[in-house]
């Protein structure tokens, strides 16, 4: 009979095989991450969902949590080499902290200071434009007039006065009339010119061609729809998919895009983080979960339905992802089998470039903080763009498409080299959404 907690067991324990010390470990691990984050074991990293916790207990949880017990911790000494590095790296934080707590202090009395001063200056300022002001209205008092001398005859003055009133407005009269003229009217200016533009000729229209007209493939049975051994493109979204023949059936080209999501849910939004967004038409829809991306595979299967011709779309198998991850040869991470991943030869994880102010790959730089457009990322050798990195996908648990299996390949804020690893199985069901979890299309028959 199997003993023990379940939930807490070792994933060598719920299949019944041999238990040994790595088990326990295993048990540690889920204990940790409990204790961390106050939830069950998922596929975000401790520090992922509590920003102040050190890189390190990362690092501690992943590798207690190991699927292969090979991988795992080998013994309690190697779990405790891993707190020892923990314990450096709080003390680290906790200087780091105080460090930066006494530049924000010293910013701040600096601030003040400078404030102080532009105060005293803005006052002094006031002061000389008043006193300023003041100097200017003074000198603009006029000074008090004479006293007026007695005149021995008010009415010679007056006499006088009527007299030039009336030299002037003879001349204000003679002027009115227009030179060399006695009486009349004054000749009229002459009438102003129009200003002709000269005319102003039309471009000829340039004739536009006609943008082709695609033609559907026909299969050889003469049913419309895919031709093994070519491309397809949706007619509904414009959604690319490459056919890959050792599968034996197409595989979309980039995740599927907040701009052709949209094309069935108008107003959903994938938000942002940290003020980077990650709603842009060409980056992978975020924060949609399992059933979401269903739904959006039998919508599209729907609208492309007369152009399908007997196959559909839908959400890939587990062994599925992990055949066009690896591309045929085995490898353990989606680029190839070294670590850590090299700059423009890898997917978008979180690299020196990366938003959050937990732990980076060292030396790693792909370019975008968070996630990027789809046509801007690595290539893998079959020709799908963003497969490892950028989101999580959804993955069935088989080929019908029909019921969740696990988060595969990474995404845009990994940086472990177990998470990053192409066996690695994101858990936590397929009911939550997050700003790190898409999805990618297939199409088969």
């Amino acid at each position: 009979s199997m003993l023990g907690t379940f939930e807490y067991m070792s994933p060598e324990q719920k299949r019944g095989e041999d238990a040994d010390a790595r088990s326990d470990l295993y048990a540690v691990g889920v204990m940790a991450y409990r204790l961390l984050t106050g939830r069950n074991i998922g596929p975000k990293l401790p520090s992922r969902i509590d920003r102040e916790l050190v890189e390190g207990w990362d690092d501690f949880v992943e590798q207690a949590l190991e699927e292969d017990p090979a991988e795992r911790l080998s013994d309690a000494a190697a779990g405790l080499g891993l707190l020892a590095e923990i314990g450096k790296q709080l003390l680290a934080a906790a200087k780091a902290s105080q460090a930066k707590a006494e530049e924000r202090a010293a910013e701040e009395r600096e601030r003040a200071e400078g404030a102080r001063k532009q105060r005293e200056a803005a006052a002094a300022r006031k002061r000389e434009q008043e006193q300023q002001r003041e100097a200017e209205a003074a000198a603009k008092v006029p000074p008090p007039a004479p006293p007026m001398r007695k005149s021995g005859s008010g009415k010679k003055w007056v006499v006088g006065l009527l007299v030039f009133a009336g030299v002037i407005g003879y001349a204000m009269w003679q002027s009115s009339q227009g030179p060399g003229t006695t009486g009349g009217t004054r000749p009229s200016q002459p009438p102003a010119q129009p200003v002709v533009q000269p005319p102003r000729t039309q471009p000829a229209a340039t004739a536009q061609p006609a943008a082709p007209v695609a033609q559907r493939p026909v299969t050889p049975s003469g049913e419309r729809g895919p031709v093994a051994g070519q491309n397809w493109t949706s007619p509904a979204t414009g959604m690319e998919f490459v056919w890959i023949a050792q599968m034996n059936m197409w595989v979309g080209k980039f995740e599927v895009t907040n701009g052709e999501y949209r094309k069935k849910e108008p107003r959903h939004d994938s938000k942002s983080y940290e003020n980077h967004s990650l709603n842009g038409d060409r980056q992978p829809v975020v924060h949609v979960n399992f059933d979401d991306a269903k739904a959006y595979a039998e919508w599209l299967t729907q609208q492309d339905r007369s152009a399908l011709g007997g196959v559909r779309y839908r959400l890939p198998s587990e062994q599925e992802w992990v055949t066009y991850a690896q591309c045929g040869d085995g490898r353990a991470y989606p680029w190839g089998n070294n670590w850590p991943p090299r700059s423009g030869q890898a997917g978008n994880y979180h690299g020196q470039e990366g938003a959050g102010n937990w732990g980076k790959i060292s030396g790693y730089n792909d370019g975008f903080p968070v996630t990027a457009p789809v046509d801007r990322l690595w290539r893998n050798p079959w020709g799908l763009h963003g497969v490892g990195g950028n989101v999580w996908e959804a993955c069935a648990s088989d080929s019908s498409g029909g019921s969740f299996g696990a988060w595969r390949g990474a995404s845009w804020c990994n940086l472990s080299r177990g998470a990053l690893r192409v066996s690695n199985r994101g858990g936590g069901g397929g009911s939550g959404r997050g700003d790190y979890s898409g999805f990618r299309l297939v199409l088969s028959r």
